[in-house]
Parts: structure tokens; sequence; C-alpha cells
């Protein structure tokens, strides 16, 4: 729920109060998660907890010894490495780098956010008929193509136009809803 309206409020509280009533929002959000977690989440008998735990960390442990689960792991950790550059560095990229303005930016945001959805939708639809390590191994596929386009974009042409760069940024961002819960 948080990702498609997060730059929407973020561009709007900086209009309105300037670029620290970001971090005024938050903390505000923080605060009611924090009271969510404290009010509402259920609570469990340490006794269990414990004992979950012991049973977690040896399960951890099989995971760890094995081979196949560990490619599937790193796969999946970079391949959120990518969205996590995204959402790291799109601001800089889109609003300085190219100069959208902030009414702009959370569209392009957005749009990355909807390849996400989508990329997620043709997932469930294709789990039905393809195995989720073929699916898996597809999505990533696309966004190690996406990547290297992106690279060579960059590396031909110094700052590609927007209509080369958003749609590469989509792909390589949007194929983590298809690899995620398909490593998992």
């Amino acid at each position: 729920v948080a990702p498609p309206p997060s730059p929407a409020v973020g561009a709007l509280l900086v209009l309105v109060q300037g670029w620290q009533a970001i971090f005024v929002g938050l903390a505000g959000y923080a605060l009611i998660m924090m009271i969510w977690v404290a009010k509402v989440m259920p609570t469990h008998n340490p006794v269990a907890v414990d004992r979950r735990l012991s049973d977690v960390a040896k399960g951890w442990g099989r995971v760890l010894r094995h081979r196949t689960a560990m490619a599937i792991i790193l796969a999946n950790g970079l391949s959120f490495s990518i969205l996590f550059a995204f959402i790291t560095d799109s601001a800089f990229v889109y609003l300085r780098f190219y100069g959208v303005t902030e009414a702009v930016f959370p569209l392009l945001f957005g749009a990355n956010v909807a390849t996400m959805i989508l990329f997620n939708r043709i997932n469930v639809f294709l789990l039905r008929r393809i195995p989720a390590i073929r699916l898996m191994a597809a999505a990533l596929t696309i966004q190690v193509v996406a990547a290297w386009l992106l690279l060579l974009a960059v590396l031909i042409l110094g700052k590609p136009p927007l209509w080369l760069l958003v749609p590469l940024i989509m792909l390589a961002g949007g194929a983590v809803a298809m690899v995620i819960p398909n490593a998992i």
C-alpha cells in the first residue's frame, strides 16, 4: 500500500512545508506503526516463541547448507538490489539529472509500481502452467537484459532520452515482482 502514494505524499510535503516535513511525516508514520503493533498485533507466549526460534534456527541451518537454495537466495538478493537502487537513486536521476518536475516524478516512480503489479499478475497467471523456478529464471533474464541495455545506453549516449530510460528501468525493477515470489 505504501509505495505507490509515497512519492506523491513526499512531493506534497516538500511543496507545502519544505524538505524537513518528510522527516516529520516519516516520524509520524513510524509512531502510527508502533501504536498499531502494540495495540492491534497479537501477542505470543514467550516460551512458544523461544521454541519456535530454535526451530527456525535449525531450518536456516539446513537452508544454508543447501546449494540450490543458496543460489536462489543469491539470485533473489541480487534481483532485489535493482529495486533498491531504483528507490535510492530515482529522485536524483529524474529530478536532478533529467530535470523533471516534482509533479512528474511520482508518475515516473508510479510507473515502476504499476509494472511490478503487472509482473505479479502475470506471474500468478503463469504459475498454473509453468514451474516457479522457470518463471524466476525468465524474470531474472528480463532484469539482466534491461540492465545491460541501460548500461549500453548510458555508455553510448551519455544521457539517454527518458523515453528509452524509463521503460528499461520499469522492466528491470518490475521483474522483481516475478523473481521474489518464485524465489520464496
